[in-house]
């Protein structure tokens, strides 16, 4: 597969006959829009996105905005559910809470991957798709976010148009 650094790391937590919920998933760069597994379903609240990922026979979409959309997932019932460079575009009560919702909605892990402390970013025009004011910085998260809750938190070196160089943080939450 010729997925990028942070999409190869993260698919070391995914087994190809898990289940996977990714919530925000923009076009799936990470994964270079082929999935580690045979059940996949991206959801992202701005429809473009969905629209580039059309192409895919694996991969099923839905349309819907964070944190309500969790409130269509019954406890439990996916494998893996992966937040990729998203927690940051929430405010973070709203964070907070996407992180309760992905808790109760994942069996086996929880994948979380977001730059290290706050970084500065407005809309812009992601991917030579349209504007997205989604795309803004809302909050910053730190490695103790997510220690706190019981994550396993591993620093990742990561680069961004908007904001150059800077350190990410991977979180993984395995459920007992």
């Amino acid at each position: 597969m010729s997925y990028n650094a942070h999409g190869k790391f993260i698919a070391k937590h995914i087994n190809s006959t898990d289940s996977v919920l990714d919530l925000g998933c923009g076009i799936l760069q990470q994964f270079s829009a082929v999935p580690p597994c045979e059940k996949y379903l991206a959801v992202d609240g701005f429809f473009p996105y969905l629209e580039n990922l059309v192409n895919s026979t694996s991969i099923m979409t839905l349309q819907g905005m964070l944190p309500e959309v969790c409130n269509q997932f019954v406890d439990n019932s996916w494998d893996v559910v992966i937040l990729i460079d998203v927690i940051e575009h929430l405010e973070k009560d709203d964070g907070l809470l996407v992180l309760d919702n992905m808790y109760r909605i994942a069996r086996g892990r929880v994948i979380i991957d977001t730059p290290l402390g706050f970084i500065p970013q407005e809309g812009w025009d992601a991917w030579d798709l349209p504007h997205c004011d989604l795309q803004a910085h809302l909050s910053g998260w730190n490695i103790e976010d997510f220690t706190d809750r019981g994550y396993v938190v591993t620093k990742l070196p990561n680069y961004s148009l908007q904001a150059g160089d800077h350190e990410s943080i991977l979180a993984v939450l395995e459920k007992k």
